[in-house]
């Protein structure tokens, strides 16, 4: 891990992270290795984000949250504060995750629910 800014981003010690445009990362966040956090996403503080997740545009993570490794959180999705979503987990289109994801599951909706299990 590096430190990166100001804000104390952290980022992984391979890194390839991408930070877009209008994206805001707050202080505090961890970033692991090769994740996307698209543009005009928001990131709040003390995040923790897997090795290769992606944010993408529009999405939203309240404080303290935990995203796990490869985990998508789709075009305009939240994640409340306090929330994880597991590794390899998908969060659909403008889904509120009000409740913790469990990884390799795909959850849609508002509030978010199970659609499925990934095998």
């Amino acid at each position: 891990m590096r430190y990166i800014s100001a804000l104390f981003l952290v980022c992984g010690s391979k890194s390839g992270v991408m930070i877009c445009a209008g994206a805001a990362v707050n202080t505090g966040s961890v970033i692991g290795d090769g994740v996307i956090i698209n543009t005009n996403s928001s990131v709040d503080h003390h995040n923790r984000i897997g090795a290769f997740a992606h944010v993408a545009p529009g999405a939203q993570l309240g404080g303290e949250v935990s995203i796990g490794e490869g985990a998508v959180i789709s075009i305009g999705s939240s994640v409340i504060s306090g929330r994880s979503v597991g590794g390899w987990a998908v969060l659909g289109a403008g889904s509120v995750a009000i409740k913790d994801i469990p990884s390799n599951s795909v959850f849609a909706g508002v509030p978010a629910r199970l659609l499925r299990r990934k095998k």
